[in-house]
């Protein structure tokens, strides 16, 4: 049947004459089976059956090439093959249509992976510009030496010492609750005394390493800047920004420098008192030169001193306070590289409320020669051993992010540098950020700048391994908020008219009369 087929539409194709119009026209004729089938075999079929071969002949003869068989059902007379030959066509335009919106959607739908992955490759970079910027908005835009880590941590709360944590709430809760019975009148009145943290044991420090050695990373070397990550829209909020410089590696005019200010501040603890109080330090030592809020009767605002002191030895202080203005200067020649836009934005604020840095002797006012290089109106330092609870500095002004931190190692004896050839044995101590689960190691032969969020994360010092006669000198430089509250007094005018008050500057301390009415200011006291 497929043969006889194939060759009847070969014969069809032959005669373009024969259409399906003149079809009827040769039912009657005897020579059409002839003209199809020139010296054909095959037994002559009446007329009807002709008419009924040609047109299934002429339906397989269609562009679609399906079997005869499947269309001999819907053939029941020309117009209804003629007229479904243009609804295919239809079908096929809206098949194609489909097509091609189905193919746009999925080129769409790769054109979407490849940006989302181009993003994904990107967005390291993205992030590492963005903390860029953030360091040379809020830091400095000067070049540094060194590798460059930037980490980013998000903070969880971390307790160092669980015991300690729980003698201290238990025994605030205590007060409290005394304090209520004694409001309801059913218990005594309990002491007004500051409730403060014991100093942990020596069991408990141990166990305090041993989790930051198992989940804290310490550096030691390069620059890193920190970044909080705990908010996602909030890309440039700093931490900490950390440098390491290698005190080997300096000129003998920048070691000259620095000995020098440590030298300033081994002479200074001979005129001024350290600090003791418990909510300050565990252990060691700690002092603080420059400007505070007096607590002293009719005093408003003084220099840390040591009266006694200062009265015994008037020309050493003397020789002090001239020496104090290249302290200041070295100090900001050793921050700046690292911090120059930190520095300036204190310094100009400094300025705006009329406040002294640590090193001048005597309060701003309309006569005073301006100084240049000052960013904090005071100066904490720390050695022998020294180390604390953790704590956030909220005593801070809220209008400055940061503060200033440097460390040094020095001889016990002469509070000069000390080095890996002179035997310096100083181990462990590290400056850490409790919630944050970083900090610094602090190794020989290394000087350690930092600039960080003081007030917002929890910070703290270890304490240290000093076996002989070396210790690691801290300084640690901030503006206080009752400093600037009282600052602003005094250039508002509310002391004008008070004659029986003064400020205690240097001239004031060298030439006061020593007497009962007047006792020493204790820095353990005051607030910095």
């Amino acid at each position: 049947m497929t043969k006889h087929t194939t060759n009847t539409s070969d014969s069809v194709n032959r005669n373009p004459a024969m259409t399906k119009h003149n079809l009827n026209q040769a039912t009657n004729s005897s020579e059409l089976v002839s003209d199809l089938n020139p010296g054909n075999m095959i037994h002559r079929r009446s007329l009807s059956d002709l008419a009924s071969t040609l047109t299934e002949l002429s339906i397989s003869s269609d562009s679609d090439d399906q079997p005869i068989a499947s269309l001999k059902d819907q053939v029941s007379h020309e117009g209804t093959v003629l007229g479904q030959a243009p609804n295919r066509q239809t079908t096929s335009k809206k098949h194609l249509k489909t097509v091609v919106k189905k193919e746009s959607k999925i080129k769409s739908s790769y054109q979407k992976a490849y940006r989302k992955e181009k993003s994904q490759v990107q967005r390291p970079q993205r992030r590492r510009n963005a903390c860029l910027k953030a360091i040379r908005s809020h830091l400095a835009n000067l070049p540094l030496q060194g590798p460059f880590v930037i980490s980013r941590r998000t903070p969880e709360r971390f307790v160092l010492y669980p015991e300690v944590t729980r003698d201290f709430e238990f025994r605030k809760e205590e007060r409290r609750i005394a304090q209520e019975n004694f409001e309801k009148k059913v218990g005594p009145q309990p002491p007004d005394t500051t409730i403060y943290e014991r100093k942990p044991t020596p069991e408990e420090i141990k166990q305090a390493y041993d989790q930051v050695h198992d989940s804290f990373d310490l550096y030691d070397h390069g620059h890193v800047t920190v970044f909080d990550n705990s908010n996602p829209k909030v890309k440039d909020k700093i931490i900490a920004a950390i440098h390491f410089t290698d005190l080997t590696k300096l000129t003998p005019l920048q070691i000259g420098d620095i000995n020098f200010l440590c030298k300033f501040l081994q002479d200074s603890k001979r005129f001024v008192n350290p600090v003791s109080s418990p909510s300050r330090l565990c252990a060691g030592k700690m002092w603080a030169i420059g400007w505070r809020k007096s607590m002293t009767n009719l005093e408003i605002v003084g220099m840390y001193r040591n009266w006694d002191a200062i009265k015994k030895n008037k020309k050493d202080y003397r020789i002090f306070l001239d020496d104090a203005e290249r302290a200041g200067r070295i100090v900001w020649d050793l921050f700046h590289p690292v911090g120059n836009i930190a520095l300036e934005k204190n310094q100009q604020f400094m300025i705006e409320h009329n406040i002294p840095g640590f090193y001048e002797a005597e309060f701003p006012n309309d006569k005073s020669k301006p100084s240049k290089e000052f960013f904090s109106s005071n100066l904490t330092f720390t050695s022998n051993g020294f180390f604390n609870h953790p704590h956030e500095d909220k005593n801070d002004h809220a209008s400055l992010p940061f503060a200033f931190l440097l460390s040094l190692p020095i001889s016990k004896e002469t509070g000069l540098l000390a080095y890996g050839a002179d035997e310096y044995d100083v181990t462990e101590g590290p400056f850490i950020f409790r919630d944050c689960q970083f900090g610094i190691k602090f190794r020989p032969n290394t000087m350690c700048q930092m600039i960080f969020s003081q007030r917002e994360y929890s910070h703290c010092t270890l304490a240290p391994s000093e076996p002989s006669a070396f210790t690691r000198l801290g300084l640690s430089l901030q503006i206080s908020a009752k400093m600037v509250n009282i600052s602003d007094r005094i250039t508002g005018g509310e002391f004008d008219n008070r004659k029986d008050m003064h400020i205690a500057g240097a001239e004031y301390n060298l030439n006061v009369s020593i007497n009962k009415s007047k006792a020493p200011v204790q820095s353990s006291q005051l607030s910095t």
